[in-house]
């Protein structure tokens, strides 16, 4: 497995797809996700003839999980590093909920390395509602019981119809969680008070390159008003909301999701 020492932390990616490529995507994870997160969009975005870098965070699955808390910039730092470590000079960014923001944080922060930034169900700054998910979710992964972490879990990331149609899938995925290990519940404690510490909403106007923004219907946990905020603060950014979709949209809805990204990313190829 490739991985990589990042400003001092070892952090676990891949890099997939034509070496030749003039356009990269770099798709970025959810909070409690992984690079395999992305498995629906992956092989699509390669045939599609881009190169794709994926890379779990500071604190996520396969990488390395600092001893002290971190600031929610340090993603955008890393990512950077992560891109010269790699050879890219310059990339698309695509990220879900806690990655869309670090995209957005990086687009804002290193304009010269982005070439459009899409943004998934994120927010860019937390409310009343996402500091309680992110106290349950805490609590939970302090039991070190990964059924009653997934159990917290699901009413803020599913809509009500996905739970309603799929109870065996998440039935299975909350025995699935009962295989994580400690340092995983460490890492996600982690996660959560770096993202507690986003103070980037106030350069989102600085984004001069294109960007997407999309929402999801039924979001629970990062509302419509979230992402609507977003896309009102970048000059010229293009907004699209899923039906019937919760908060999991590579879950719920990958073949709408993999539309959207391909025909932006089709209108702003290098």
């Amino acid at each position: 497995m490739p991985y990589a020492n990042i400003r001092g932390v070892r952090l676990y990616y891949e890099l997939v797809g034509d070496s030749l490529s003039r356009n990269t995507v770099v798709l970025l994870n959810g909070i409690m996700a992984s690079s395999a997160s992305w498995k629906p969009l992956l092989r699509p975005l390669v045939t599609a003839g881009y190169r794709v870098l994926l890379h779990d965070f500071r604190g996520q699955l396969r990488s390395e999980k600092p001893d002290k808390p971190w600031d929610f910039s340090e993603h955008a730092e890393d990512l950077q590093c992560l891109m010269d470590h790699t050879g890219i000079v310059q990339a698309h960014l695509a990220g879900i909920s806690y990655g869309g923001e670090a995209a957005l944080d990086a687009a804002a922060s290193f304009p010269s390395r982005v070439t459009s930034v899409t943004a998934i169900t994120a927010a860019a700054a937390s409310d009343i509602l996402q500091t309680a998910a992110l106290n349950s979710w805490t609590e939970a992964a302090e039991t070190l019981r990964g059924s009653e972490f997934f159990t917290a879990m699901i009413p803020y990331i599913y809509s009500p119809g996905y739970i309603r149609t799929h109870r065996d899938l998440l039935s299975r995925k909350s025995r699935a969680m009962e295989r994580m290990g400690k340092e995983y519940f460490r890492g996600q404690q982690l996660l959560y008070r770096s993202y507690l510490t986003q103070h980037f909403f106030h350069t989102l106007s600085r984004i001069s390159c294109p960007a997407l923004v999309v929402g999801a219907e039924y979001d629970a946990l990062k509302p419509l008003k979230c992402s609507q905020a977003i896309a009102r603060e970048i000059p010229g950014s293009e907004y699209v909301v899923i039906p019937a979709c919760g908060h999991g949209v590579l879950q719920e809805k990958p073949r709408e999701l993999l539309t959207i990204i391909l025909g932006f990313l089709v209108k702003h190829a290098r």
